[in-house]
């Protein structure tokens, strides 16, 4: 017990030996510590960078330092004694590599002390707090870069923070900064560093500042942040989830690298924003939502690896270059816009964009980098100019752009893309729901009820379309390659001889045909006082449905299968007619049937026109046996040889009518090519102009 006693004793002597007080002259502070052992040190009078040189040096044990009445004067070291890179060392700052790697972990500065020298404090890990005079206006470089501290709270007297000055601090958990520049590398790699709030005085954020602060999840703003640019790689390597960016209304630049493999969610870049570096967003893979202005170039790997962003409309009117690798393999965008102004796009710029289904370029075909869209799915990829078909033709046209299904002005109802609606695209739409897989099917076009959905719906949608004629213009997909005319048959419809009398007549309508078809359609062309008042169905038509609408003086006829059931090639009837007068008077004794049209599950074909004449007692007319006048067609004209004055009225084969009065002798009317039916002398004449 007594033997405890006497050690205690002791140690407490020899921890008052360590502690010594001590007043100096500048460079004289070797000579004022006799003990090298001292732990702590209380200093007044005035020093130099030699003194802390020798601190450094010549005191390996000493961990409190009080340098509150202490004066420090500039030293030239014009001999390089102290570090050979340094010569001159300013008054009131505290020098260069003054207590580098030392083991102090309390230290009072002076009053009046303007900044902290670089290095100052580097490597020494038992420091954990400081404070600092409110003279400080400056830390200079790696200042306290290694040290234990665990919070910085930097008033506005502290102008700046130099480079690296808090990095690699793995204690810092928490920083409150005010100054107006934040130095390059300032803290760099402070891991446990959580906590970051940023006065209204912060006006520049430095390369790397917060890089690699893997524990920083968001940053704290004022009410007014004065921030006007962000550097290279400022958070790069971060835990950031959160910057409110579009806060910062005075940010003009965002450096190269400056977020990349952060954890952002989301961006709302300010108005303000003209130069966004190349990789600024580079594999921010949480990113899921961003926004930004107009800037003259996104820059190479901006927007790279954002694996979760959807983009769309990100690129503002006014930018003109994507640089290469700007939204590589970011998958997620299944909708992007390029504005008209983007005027080249670089290499693999929007490679590996695999979830892309559409892609609006309201600009001109622009110049591409080699293998802009490696990777993605362009057939499957929906590409809208939004402006006519002559600039959808560029696209079409164009290398590295004529892959994408380019989209087109559609007529909604033309199924097969073939730029026509007839009972074909009713065959083609009728395969379709069936699951044939048709050979060219434009679902948008067909999605005539504009649901999402083909069925029968849009089958009955599609035929009054073609009963009325009421077209409309969709943006569809590109079909590659429509069909331009379609080909002629000689299967035919035919009427017989009829004749018509006050009442209602019935006709039957012959299919004269070799080959087998699923469809057809026909217009009912009749002299003005008649009109059909029913269609049926006979015989190999059994199996199909009929629909029948008059549209501009004529009756359309529609005949298909919901099933697609097959019309057998023959010569028997297929649909009977009933042709009543509607009460007023009528002019002309004549059936046409034109626009013809037969469809199978592979084309549409036109069948020949067909014209007869009718006499209201006797029947069919002999068209050669005309007493009183001749009728012949001819090259664009229409020839009459009348024996007397007469009107001749000539009606085409969709039913239009024109009244002419002829002289006795030879007339000549002009006229279009196509079948006409002239009457004259109460006679009628089909003829053919060519």
């Amino acid at each position: 017990m007594r033997k405890s006693l006497l050690f205690a004793a002791l140690s407490a002597l020899a921890l008052q030996a360590s502690a010594l007080e001590v007043t100096t002259t500048a460079g004289h502070l070797n000579e004022a510590v006799a003990d090298r052992t001292a732990t702590a040190l209380s200093v007044s009078g005035t020093l130099d960078a030699r003194d802390f040189k020798f601190i450094v040096d010549s005191l390996p044990q000493l961990t409190t330092l009080d340098l509150s009445g202490v004066q420090i004067e500039a030293y030239t070291d014009t001999e390089g004694q102290l570090l050979s890179s340094v010569v001159t060392y300013a008054a009131q700052a505290l020098p260069h590599s003054a207590l580098m790697g030392t083991g102090v972990s309390t230290v009072v500065l002076p009053d009046g002390l303007t900044a902290i020298g670089q290095a100052a404090f580097a490597g020494c890990t038992q420091l954990t707090s400081i404070a600092l005079p409110e003279s400080v206006t400056a830390i200079g470089d790696y200042a306290f870069s290694h040290t234990g501290l665990t919070e910085v709270a930097l008033a506005p007297h502290v102008a700046a923070i130099g480079q690296g000055a808090f990095s690699r601090c793995a204690q810092l958990t928490s920083a409150t900064i005010h100054s107006a520049t934040i130095g390059a590398d300032a803290f760099r790699m402070d891991t446990a560093l959580a906590n970051v709030a940023l006065g209204d005085e912060v006006t520049h954020i430095g390369d790397g500042a917060f890089g690699g602060c893997t524990s920083l999840q968001a940053i704290g703003l004022g009410s007014a942040p004065s921030i006007n640019a962000i550097g290279r790689e400022a958070f790069a390597g971060s835990g950031l989830q959160q910057i409110a960016l579009g806060s910062m209304t005075r940010l003009t630049s965002i450096g190269d690298w400056a977020f990349a493999g952060t954890a952002l969610q989301e961006v709302a870049i300010p108005e303000t924003v003209t130069h966004l570096g190349e990789g600024a967003f580079y594999y921010t893979r949480q990113l899921t939502q961003a926004s930004m202005p107009a800037v003259s170039k996104v820059g190479d790997f901006t927007f790279a690896g954002n694996t979760s962003a959807t983009f769309g409309e990100l690129l503002a009117e006014g930018t003109e270059r994507i640089g290469a690798y700007a939204f590589y393999a970011d998958s997620a965008a299944t909708h992007f816009v390029l504005p008209s102004s983007v005027t080249f796009i670089g290499t693999r710029a929007m490679a590996g964009m695999t979830g892309l289904e559409q892609l609006d370029v309201l600009g001109d075909v622009a110049l591409l980098g080699d293998s802009v869209w490696a990777g993605v799915d362009q057939p499957a990829v929906r590409l809208d100019t939004r402006r006519d078909n002559d600039v959808s033709d560029l696209f079409a046209e164009a290398e590295q752009w004529k892959d994408f299904y380019i989209l087109h002005d559609y007529l909604l109802g033309d199924a097969n893309n073939d730029t026509r609606i007839n009972v074909r695209d009713i065959t083609t739409t009728v395969d379709y729901i069936l699951d044939r897989q048709p050979a060219v099917f434009v679902f948008h076009a067909a999605d005539v009820q504009t649901d999402q959905l083909i069925n029968v719906r849009d089958v009955t949608g599609m035929t009054d379309i073609i009963l009325d004629e009421d077209y409309s213009i969709i943006r569809a997909v590109h079909g590659h390659g429509a069909a331009s005319g379609m080909p002629a048959t000689s299967d035919r419809l035919v009427l017989p001889e009829l004749s018509m009398g006050a009442g209602a007549a019935t006709v039957e309508v012959l299919l004269e045909n070799a080959r087998p078809y699923n469809a057809l359609q026909f217009d009912v062309v009749l002299p003005e006082g008649y009109r059909v008042t029913r269609c049926s169905a006979l015989g190999r038509l059994s199996n199909h449905l009929t629909a029948m609408r008059q549209h501009d003086g004529m009756q359309r006829i529609v005949a298909y299968s919901v099933d697609n059931a097959e019309i057998a090639p023959g010569t028997d009837a297929v649909v009977s007619l009933t042709i009543e007068p509607d009460g007023g008077a009528t002019t002309g004794s004549y059936i046409a049937l034109n626009n013809i049209i037969f469809a199978d599950l592979e084309s549409d074909y036109a069948g020949t026109d067909y014209v007869t004449t009718f006499d209201s007692v006797t029947g069919v007319n002999d068209l050669a046996a005309q007493a009183a006048c001749k009728v012949a067609g001819g090259v664009g004209v229409i020839t009459i040889a009348s024996t007397a004055q007469a009107d001749a009225q000539v009606v085409a084969i969709n039913g239009t009518q024109r009244l002419h009065h002829i002289a006795a002798g030879t007339t000549s009317i002009a006229a279009s090519p196509g079948v006409y039916v002239v009457i004259v002398g109460g006679k009628s004449h089909k003829v053919v102009v060519k």
